[in-house]
């Protein structure tokens, strides 16, 4: 505020600062707050997420059996899911619209090499992120892009016409 008085004045400030005192606040407390619902789009992490927070299981046996294996290989640092790996750090665990911004990322701008199916998975994984779709999701992208597309080698591709060749 005394910062302010200062820039806005030309020459002397003066030495006294008005303060004023407000009697009741500008803002009114009995106003509804409005909230609006989020909508969350399931993900593959929901189920593993919810069972290493809350112990939370399905009713079903062997998917049960299944989600205790599969979770065992996850765990939670301060509310993100991160893929526990052999010989390589923790990963962290994307949702399908996070990933689909990571592999467009990694693919066009940051590290834009346009590198296809394994090569950008493998890129991926080396930034640090996960998601059980990662090789095929990788591979479609690379398929779809139109720079990789104009400007790929094409295989098997004959480097002259075939000469007709008769038999005895």
């Amino acid at each position: 505020m005394l910062v302010k008085l200062a820039l806005t004045t030309k020459g002397r400030i003066p030495r006294f600062v008005p303060v004023e005192f407000l009697s009741k606040p500008s803002i009114n407390d009995h106003a509804p707050e409005v909230v609006q619902p989020m909508q969350t789009i399931p993900s593959w992490m929901d189920p593993i997420f919810e069972f290493l927070r809350n112990g939370k299981v399905s009713e079903d046996r062997l998917e049960a059996q299944r989600l205790r294996i599969r979770s065992a290989r996850y765990v939670i640092i301060g509310d993100i899911l991160y893929k526990k790996g052999f010989s390589q750090p923790y990963l962290r665990c994307l949702r399908l619209d996070e990933a689909k911004y990571v592999i467009k990322e990694i693919h066009e701008r940051i590290c834009g090499n346009h590198s296809v199916g394994r090569a950008l998975a493998q890129k991926i994984i080396c930034q640090g992120y996960f998601w059980p779709t990662i090789q095929v999701d990788s591979r479609d992208f690379t398929r779809k892009c139109d720079k990789c597309q104009r400007f790929t080698t094409v295989p098997r591709q004959l480097v002259e016409e075939l000469t007709p060749m008769s038999g005895p």
